[in-house]
């Protein structure tokens, strides 16, 4: 296994932990959240998308720009993993 994908799966994982701690217990109830489930199917509201957004940041040390706080962005844990594993690189660079 490469770095990269050693990454993005430690980076799910984060991504998923940090999801079930800002999601209501009951909406989570016999759920088992996968990377490409959307997010709105377990019922993740823009308050609680917007506390996801704060700790995603606090987490990875990384500040979301203004043009990648879309909806579609954060449909489900995978493309979140995508958008963090490439906000981490601009901000080494």
């Amino acid at each position: 296994m490469d770095f990269k994908s050693n990454e993005m799966m430690e980076i799910t994982a984060t991504i998923t932990k940090l999801v079930k701690r800002h999601i209501d217990e009951e909406q989570l109830k016999n759920v088992e959240i996968d990377s490409t489930m959307p997010l709105a199917d377990i019922g993740v509201d823009s308050l609680e998308m917007v506390a996801l957004i704060v700790a995603l940041e606090n987490e990875f040390s990384i500040e979301y720009p203004a043009d990648l706080i879309q909806a579609n962005q954060f449909e489900n844990i995978k493309i979140i993993a995508k958008n963090i594993v490439d906000l981490k690189q601009r901000r080494d660079l």
